[in-house]
């Protein structure tokens, strides 16, 4: 059976349903699209083995739809995620469950207290990378080893290792020389 038969054959058992597109797939199972689906995100919740069973969970979701929208549930929560920057949820996914106007996983109440948190955090961990920035420029490597060393290598290895001890000792002491400032740079601040 060639691609354009495939094709006929799934046009002829393209189904219209409640709003919803059910069509045969290649390995002939019944998928749905559809506005009860489109936030559905694994294929195989939308793909079922038998056309009744795919009917059957598009009136379950219309159903559950129409029993959501007949609570009138409001609410409103102003967050913010870790990055600052804010959101105002009013609805959650029911697919998912996820609040729906943030891809955000970490979201917190929008308050000073709680931004002020963040913001301290996102200095620490600045400050941090810079620091283990300096660090890591000073490292001096223990983890691939110097392999099994004679008797003759040993000075060698011991030179080597010196050299990368001397170095970094160089490097740390311009991490911490003072800071000189200039009399024209002082009259600028």
């Amino acid at each position: 059976m060639d691609e354009r038969e495939i094709q006929k054959i799934r046009e002829a058992i393209t189904r219209e349903f409640a709003g919803h597109t059910i069509t045969l797939t290649e390995d002939l199972r019944f998928e749905v699209t559809g506005p009860e689906f489109v936030s559905v995100r694994q294929p195989r919740d939308r793909v079922f083995d038998a056309l009744t069973d795919a009917k059957a969970n598009i009136m379950e979701r219309i159903k559950e739809s129409e029993k959501v929208a007949a609570l009138k549930i409001n609410f409103r929560f102003d967050l913010v995620d870790a990055n600052g920057k804010t959101y105002e949820v009013t609805r959650i996914n029911r697919t998912t469950g996820l609040l729906v106007e943030s891809q955000s996983r970490e979201l917190y109440p929008n308050t000073k207290w709680v931004r002020d948190m963040i913001a301290r955090r996102r200095a620490a961990r600045l400050e941090l990378d810079e620091i283990d920035n300096k660090l890591r420029s000073l490292q001096i490597s223990n983890q691939r080893g110097y392999g099994r060393i004679t008797a003759d290598e040993l000075p060698s290895t011991i030179k080597v290792l010196q050299e990368h001890y001397n170095a970094a000792v160089k490097a740390e002491r311009e991490f911490t020389a003072p800071v000189v400032i200039h009399k024209e740079d002082a009259d600028v601040a």
